[in-house]
């Protein structure tokens, strides 16, 4: 690039960073994750699977012009602004409930088996049923490319992608794993705000004219201003298995129980009730369920004066409450199959659906599959994942070939969303007015990601509760 170019460069990477930066803060305020977020010992990265992630990129890509019949390489500046607003979800519920029942039927298989003790060697006997769980998600995605090699660096016509996706999850957990099955729909729509004609018009007066010819010969496109409009409707399904490893006790909650186990020895009543607090408030931080243990930390509280008995089994009680453990997992493998779809004639949702002349070029049914696999990278990536797609379009434009595809490598940094990540795309552009172009695009940026790898955190339940959750529990093998 010349000097004036890196000096354009220079300025465009301010701008896209404080566009990054400031959509990292929505995230942060709109994501919702399980209730652990005050514990120390929360994984902050914890969130609902398989939403889309927010990045800003330089790009070198390639095409050929079909005007001027020969290739182009442009240099662009790339932000993909997606805030996913979880408006509810039942997921992080669901898979404390599954730890919960799981670890309780583990203990009863223990006690009913002699020689098999309430913990790993139990527990690698007991399999859960499917448990469901959903969530809904609102996405007011913003597309931007800046073009740096162009007078005053233009952004040609953002692409506006707001959608609404609903998830269904079902998973199931063993000792070993966790496999989780989500099912997706998505109402979509894409546009550019402009509204002047799709192709280019020698004659003014006449309305958007040339229309596209039935033998789809080119017709060269209105980069600058043209109108670029569509609503779809997308269906998936995505499989995960999730490695996990064996269960645990956060370090805060083990200290703080065995704080009170020395108390309780001493039987130092003020020791107790100090004990009691640190405890409470790091199960209550782990598991977000401060109901059951506030009234077993009180009733050890409204016990002190009297010890004896009935103190030492509302200790037990509430030892028992507060035996919440975690399982992280590490490593994971995805795959998935999309369908697109984009109804046409422009009557779709209001009106919005595709138009005629657009809907004969770019190539309204799509079908994709994707798979990717994650690990932990120890001291240097929380997330260190590669993965791709490969998409084949229907009736794509002349010049355009029916497949498409991408491979990524990202690494996100320990205890943060945020990473670093290196793309190539290969096929029809995904940026709007770029539909009739075959391009070869390599990405490398930041990325602010939601994926993460999950944690299964048991959920604090009165005694009495646990028998009606292991009617919850499938077999025990």
């Amino acid at each position: 690039m010349t000097a004036q170019h890196a000096f354009r460069a220079r300025r465009l990477l301010s701008a896209a960073l404080i566009l990054l930066f400031s959509a990292a803060n929505l995230l942060a305020q709109s994501s919702q994750t399980n209730a652990t977020n005050a514990s120390p010992e929360n994984d902050r990265r914890q969130v609902v699977p398989f939403l889309d992630p927010t990045y800003v990129a330089l790009a070198r890509a390639t095409r050929f012009d079909q005007d001027l019949k020969r290739s182009i390489t442009d240099w662009t500046f790339e932000a993909d602004i997606v805030p996913n607003f979880v408006v509810h979800q039942t997921f992080f519920d669901a898979i404390g409930q599954q730890e919960t029942v799981r670890l309780a039927a583990a203990r009863v298989m223990g006690a009913r088996q002699p020689g098999v003790p309430g913990g790993p060697s139990a527990e690698a006997k007991v399999h859960s049923r499917y448990t469901r769980a959903w969530s809904i998600a609102a996405v007011p995605m913003v597309k931007l490319r800046m073009f740096v090699n162009e007078p005053s660096a233009p952004v040609r016509t953002p692409s506006y992608m707001p959608k609404g996706t609903g998830q269904m999850f079902f998973f199931a957990q063993n000792s070993t794993h966790a496999d989780l099955f989500a099912l997706q729909a998505t109402v979509g729509h894409h546009s550019n705000g402009q509204d002047g004609c799709l192709y280019k018009t020698e004659d003014p007066a006449h309305d958007c004219l040339p229309l596209p010819p039935l033998d789809r010969s080119h017709v060269e496109v209105n980069r600058k201003d043209g109108s670029f409009s569509t609503n779809y409707l997308l269906f998936g399904g995505r499989y995960r298995r999730i490695g996990l490893e064996t269960s645990a006790m956060p370090a805060a909650l083990k200290a703080g129980r065995d704080l009170l186990a020395d108390a309780r020895a001493a039987r130092n009543a003020g020791e107790i009730g100090n004990a009691v607090t640190v405890v409470a408030e790091a199960a209550a931080g782990l598991s977000g369920h401060a109901e059951a243990i506030t009234a077993a930390a009180d009733d050890v509280r409204a016990k002190l004066t009297g010890g004896g008995d009935d103190l030492d089994r509302a200790i037990d009680t509430f030892l028992d409450v507060t035996n919440l453990v975690v399982r992280e997992s590490r490593h994971d493998l995805t795959i998935g199959l999309d369908v697109e779809v984009n109804p046409g004639h422009g009557a779709f949702l209001g009106g919005g659906g595709i138009d005629p002349e657009l809907k004969s070029r770019y190539g309204p049914t799509r079908l994709t599959f994707l798979a990717g696999a994650a690990a932990q990278w120890d001291h240097v990536c929380n997330r260190a994942e590669v993965k791709g797609f490969a998409r084949y379009i229907h009736n794509p434009p002349q010049f355009v070939p029916s497949l498409a595809g991408s491979v990524e490598g990202q690494c996100l940094f320990r205890d943060t969303n945020w990473g670093v990540f290196v793309r190539f795309y290969g096929g029809q552009d995904y940026y709007n007015l770029g539909f009739e172009d075959d391009v070869r695009r390599v990405q490398f940026g930041m990325t602010y990601s939601q994926e993460g790898f999950l944690r299964f955190v048991s959920k604090a339940v009165k005694v009495e509760h646990l028998n009606s959750q292991l009617k919850m529990l499938g077999a025990i093998k």
